[in-house]
């Protein structure tokens, strides 16, 4: 039976607020919302269309319901955004917590850094899986007008649900070839077995409720946060407990399986009255198809991009290097994954709505948003330069202490990430996909030829045993080269960030400089004997004055 439409509540008593996670919402008494408020102003939102294709008649009235609750809620966009923010800095605070104090217990458990090398290894090619086949449900979901509709979202689950079938299937198949690849190197043998068992997660993860990305969409992320955090904390805790009776890098596999287990369980569990079923409307599919063509293309080049340093590494180089550079960045991620996932479950919703409605002031949007981003990352990039090292030499045993001064180098490159990611999704909420894909090739191909011209230079030129360094500052340059074509396509678009650019790195370069050197100057004419204390008291005094005045900056512009 195909349902009809709900009626609009004559009576302002047929709502009642209500806030199952900390977010604002409202319940209705059959009801669809009469308005929202959009950016501290009000506008009248578009009723859900309970207009069904083919095989969407399966929805339920209750679905629409669910849907229209989202759309009710009462909150501005500028609250939201904040409120959301918010919650990913607890969030992130927690999980990186958790992240520091398992992460040097699991190097001890599993005794080598091959082990952590060849699962570095095996994760780079089931997630590079996931790219080539990515056709930006997740984003069609928080842009597309049709988002909040159940034909719409109901499509956009089968297709994902295909997709995960897919994609393990085609792990099984691809595991012979890429062991073949890396034959002969210490504990490549892993890679034969583990392809398959970690390629299990992809068919997991197709099956994940379009909840979450409906909760993005609508900058409620109380429950999206909880439940990334049981994820991490169920990946850890099973790896940590597997590692201690077994100590091989299996451990960190079935953490992942089991932790992506629980997360496709309660992602179907995180709106009330909603659930996902199997349709495939023809014009829900097309609608999908269009908007991520140049997702697709943007994914999979953006993958290839940030992620060929590691397959490559692997095989120039051997595990060892691959493990302990995987070491480095997990600490270089940390300004990356606080910034990007701010942009996404914030700032990316805020300037798609502003692009909407008042287009001629999405300009100063992106700078103040910047400008406020960017203080962030410098002070988290800073950390990571001057602390990297020594959290390092402090937490894991000699034999990783090599990764401390890769964590500096690998910080170069991911500052112009940083950049790019504060950037280009303002080219996405204006519809211009394209041009992420278009930098993310330049990235792709100057990341290749840089890595291998600086490895080849640094061998045969310098006489340095693996070429590491050099490898590292060729992909620096390709990460340089793909946010210069960012922003030439901001210029194009009124939305000019060089000066932008150009002032936080110079910042960012001098800053960087004091700390290193200070402690190098201070053990030489002051101190002599003292390198490790005076490297400390130079970290925390720079870093505690730079955190101070980017906390007063953010509340001044948050103010």
């Amino acid at each position: 039976m195909t349902p009809t439409a709900l009626p609009t509540p004559a009576d302002p008593a047929d709502v009642v607020v209500t806030d199952p996670d900390g977010s604002a919402s409202v319940e209705l008494a059959d009801a669809t919302p009469a308005a929202v408020v959009a950016d501290d102003q009000p506008t009248v939102a578009p009723t859900i269309d309970p207009a069904v294709g083919p095989l969407g008649g399966n929805a339920r009235p209750g679905d629409y319901v669910a849907l229209a609750r989202l759309q009710a809620n009462d909150q501005t966009l500028r609250q939201k955004a904040y409120r959301s923010s918010l919650f990913t800095l607890v969030a992130f605070g927690f999980g990186q917590m958790v992240r520091f104090g398992s992460a040097p217990l699991v190097a001890y458990l599993l005794v080598k850094p091959e082990y952590l090398g060849v699962v570095a290894l095996v994760g780079v090619f089931t997630t590079l899986l996931e790219a080539v086949s990515d056709v930006g449900t997740e984003h069609a979901i928080m842009q597309h007008k049709r988002g909040d509709e159940p034909v719409f979202l109901n499509t956009a689950f089968t297709l994902h649900a295909v997709r995960g079938v897919v994609l393990w299937l085609v792990a099984c198949a691809l595991a012979y070839p890429i062991y073949l690849l890396y034959r002969g190197q210490a504990e490549a043998d892993y890679l034969l077995w583990m392809l398959p068992v970690l390629g299990i997660s992809l068919l997991i993860r197709g099956f994940n409720s379009t909840s979450t990305s409906t909760l993005n969409r609508h900058l409620m992320v109380g429950r999206l946060t909880a439940l990334s955090l049981a994820h991490l904390l169920v990946s850890t805790g099973v790896t940590i407990a597997i590692a201690w009776v077994w100590r091989t890098p299996w451990s960190m596999v079935l953490g992942g399986l089991a932790a992506n287990v629980m997360y496709m369980v309660a992602s179907h569990l995180l709106l009330r009255g909603y659930r996902n079923r199997f349709c495939w409307d023809a014009g829900a599919r097309r609608e999908l198809m269009h908007f991520g063509k140049w997702i697709l293309v943007s994914t999979l080049t953006t993958y290839l991009a940030y992620n060929i340093d590691r397959p490559l590494l692997g095989k120039l180089t051997d595990l060892r290097w691959l493990g302990l550079y995987g070491i480095a960045m997990t600490l270089v991620f940390i300004p990356r994954e606080i910034i990007g996932r701010l942009m996404m479950v914030t700032l990316f919703p805020a300037l798609s709505r502003t692009a909407e409605s008042r287009r001629q002031d999405l300009p100063a949007v992106v700078r103040k948003a910047r400008g406020v981003t960017l203080t962030a990352s410098l002070v988290l990039t800073l950390g990571v330069v001057l602390a990297g090292p020594l959290f390092i030499t402090i937490f894991y045993k000699p034999e990783f202490h090599v990764a401390g001064w890769l964590t500096q180098l690998a910080a170069i490159g991911a500052w112009f990430i940083l950049l790019t990611a504060t950037a280009d999704r303002a080219l996405l909420a204006v519809g211009k996909s394209r041009a992420l894909a278009a930098s993310n090739v330049v990235n792709l191909v100057v990341s290749v030829v840089g890595c291998l011209v600086g490895l080849y230079v640094e061998e045969r030129v310098f006489g340095h045993a693996d070429g590491v360094a050099g490898f590292m500052l060729g992909l620096a340059v390709g990460k340089l080269a793909g946010h210069a074509m960012i922003q030439i396509e901001m210029a194009r678009e009124g939305m000019s960030i060089f000066r932008q650019d150009v002032l936080y790195t110079a910042l960012l370069l001098a800053l960087s400089l004091a700390g290193i050197w200070a402690p190098r100057w201070v053990t030489h004419w002051w101190r002599p004997g003292h390198d490790f204390q005076n490297q400390l008291f130079a970290a925390i005094a720079v870093c505690a004055a730079v955190g101070a005045w980017a906390a007063l900056r953010v509340r001044k512009a948050i103010r």
